[in-house]
């Protein structure tokens, strides 16, 4: 295989992911950029259907696909591989203004966000640059940049198989350490960083950027503390674990299309193949895969 396209920058351990991002992505020379987290698979055709829609697009900032978990590699060879839709409720964010969109995605109304999204590397560079400025912590270090590539444009999510990943039970934070990621202090420097860029891209005087990005941020930090609070004192019900147990659509999908998904399927069919037979060849242990989790959760902290 030719590799001589690509170009390896490590980094230390110690220094915050998102600062990584930031410098590394000073080094793309290519006209669009996309983010791939490290346990995650971005599909090849998706990257370019992306990359072609947001050609004929100016105003929209980001484009991507469909998002899907699929089955462990150990439990792929006990049970069989399939894929299942990872957000069911996932639409583009179309609203003709900044302010329009920045709310949409903060009070959860658009479901998808474009973390992993196909952008042009301007933009991206930007939007990285701009995070490694007013974000120091983990929790702002997603929805901020998100934050700022929805007040740059719009967002389009293609009926195209995009990306996978592995279903992570693991908990990263507890409630304690998730109330000083989101301290009034690095919310403060975020807020002025988000309206910094209303002002500038939206022509919106300073006043009312400062104001449109609290409330959006008060409305993001209200859906928070009672995600927590459910997430407290939630407990599935009977039906609910029946229904977990049985797994009836996941039995049928897997007895009628080999376990690929009803909306990649035939199209995408051959990159479904391709991405279960490389997990499967990682023979990746759930075991090795929350190790490394701990010891980045540790890193974070």
């Amino acid at each position: 295989m030719d590799r001589k396209n690509l170009s390896y920058i490590k980094y230390d351990s110690s220094k915050f992911f998102a600062n990584k991002i930031a410098d590394g992505c000073q080094s793309i020379t290519t006209p669009y950029a996309v983010l791939c987290a490290d346990d995650d698979f971005l599909i090849p055709k998706g990257i370019i259907e992306g990359k072609n829609f947001l050609k004929e697009n100016i105003d929209f900032a980001s484009a991507h696909g469909l998002y899907f978990n699929h089955t462990s590699s150990e439990a792929a060879q006990k049970h069989g591989f399939s894929i299942g839709p990872l957000n069911q409720n996932g639409r583009s964010s179309e609203q003709d203004s900044a302010e329009e969109r920045l709310n949409a995605y903060l009070s959860g109304e658009t479901g998808y966000y474009p973390m992993y999204a196909v952008h042009r590397t301007d933009l991206f560079q930007q939007i990285w640059s701009e995070t490694k400025t007013y974000v120091f912590d983990w929790g702002l270090s997603e929805l901020f940049p998100c934050a700022l590539s929805f007040i740059h444009g719009k967002m389009k999510v293609l009926p195209v198989f995009y990306s996978s990943r592995e279903p992570n039970t693991y908990t990263w934070f507890d409630e304690t350490r998730l109330r000083k990621m989101y301290s009034e202090k690095k919310i403060k420097l975020a807020t002025s960083g988000l309206a910094n860029h209303l002002y500038k891209v939206a022509n919106i005087d300073k006043g009312k950027s400062h104001d449109i990005a609290t409330r959006a941020l008060n409305t993001y930090l209200c859906r928070l503390e009672k995600k927590m609070i459910i997430q407290k004192n939630e407990q599935l019900s009977t039906w609910s674990q029946i229904r977990k147990k049985i797994g009836l659509r996941t039995r049928i999908q897997k007895i009628l299309f080999n376990g690929c998904h009803t909306s990649i399927h035939p199209e995408f069919k051959s990159d479904y193949i391709e991405l279960m037979q490389s997990v499967i060849r990682s023979n990746l242990e759930a075991e090795k895969l929350n190790r490394s989790r701990r010891e980045f959760a540790v890193q974070a902290s």
